[in-house]
């Protein structure tokens, strides 16, 4: 599948592709991803989590991340929606990582979703 990923594509993808070869390699093609994140993915908190706002779920937060895989660092947004009902799976929480940089969050050209 990774073969597959072509500079300024947009992967997206739910916590079963969140491991730390899988954003690495999209990366290092110089394409993007918005990923839900693994609660076994290793990160390093870079920033305290800052708040955005409040959707009609509940409250936005964003943070810096960095990722390391096979000794390389990849740095990242970490962005939490915490919310106000909890999931089906009674989740608080949602979490999503991503290097797609805010000016580009809107446009979504080039969009892959994966499942």
């Amino acid at each position: 599948m990774l073969s597959g990923v072509q500079p300024n594509d947009v992967w997206t993808g739910d916590r079963n592709f969140c491991t730390a070869k899988f954003l690495w390699t999209i990366a290092q093609q110089k394409a993007f991803f918005v990923i839900r994140q693994h609660g076994s993915l290793g990160w390093t908190e870079l920033s305290e989590l800052k708040p955005l706002g409040q959707t009609d779920t509940g409250n936005l937060f964003e943070q810096c991340v960095e990722i390391c895989y096979q000794g390389n660092r990849l740095k990242c947004r970490r962005v939490v929606l915490k919310l106000f009902v909890p999931t089906r799976d009674k989740q608080w929480e949602i979490t999503i990582l991503t290097n797609l940089p805010h000016s580009h969050a809107q446009q979504g050209k080039n969009s892959r979703v994966i499942s």
